[in-house]
């Protein structure tokens, strides 16, 4: 009963943190899960190498006594980038199944989906362990094959067209 209870409880604050992460970051939700759909297999073993590498060299770091808050940082990075994850790989299969309709409109509709589905084949004892590493993987390795691997574009509005500046004339104002 507890774990139906956490199970649930993690799926729906996933649901809240993966709509506003995406609420904010809509370009960069879409072009990582662009990334998980031309090149999967790329992505899914530069995951399963970051999955290994990281924690190797975090406790490498560790053992350095002047790299430990260089560990703790990488540490923390690390648990947030397989956190946030599964987002882009539920966005990627909410998108194959959406085919366009409401996929190409916002992020959230297809990660919402493919996160519920998600959520769904992880209940299933070891098949879904087995999904939640290779959703981990995938997820990884997306993220890290970003052209910039890095999110400060991602907060940037879109661009404008130039303005011409201030008018030449300004209406009139009241009359008199």
């Amino acid at each position: 009963m507890f774990k139906t209870v956490l199970h649930i409880f993690l799926f729906l604050a996933a649901l809240i943190a993966g709509s506003v992460l995406f609420a904010f970051t809509k370009d960069h939700a879409n072009r990582t899960s662009e990334i998980l759909r031309k090149k999967p297999l790329k992505s899914l073993g530069i995951g399963f190498i970051a999955f290994i590498c990281v924690p190797i060299l975090a406790i490498i770091l560790l053992v350095l006594v002047l790299t430990i808050p260089l560990s703790w940082i990488l540490i923390l990075g690390y648990l947030i980038a397989l956190y946030i994850a599964k987002f882009y790989v539920a966005t990627w299969i909410g998108k194959l199944i959406l085919r366009g309709r409401a996929a190409d409109a916002s992020p959230i509709p297809p990660m919402l989906l493919g996160l519920t589905i998600l959520f769904l084949v992880t209940w299933i004892p070891v098949l879904g362990t087995l999904v939640a590493f290779l959703t981990w993987f995938f997820g990884l390795g997306a993220l890290l094959q970003r052209k910039e691997t890095r999110l400060n574009g991602a907060f940037e509005p879109p661009e404008a067209p130039e303005s011409p500046g201030l008018p030449d004339a300004f209406p009139a104002g009241p009359q008199r």
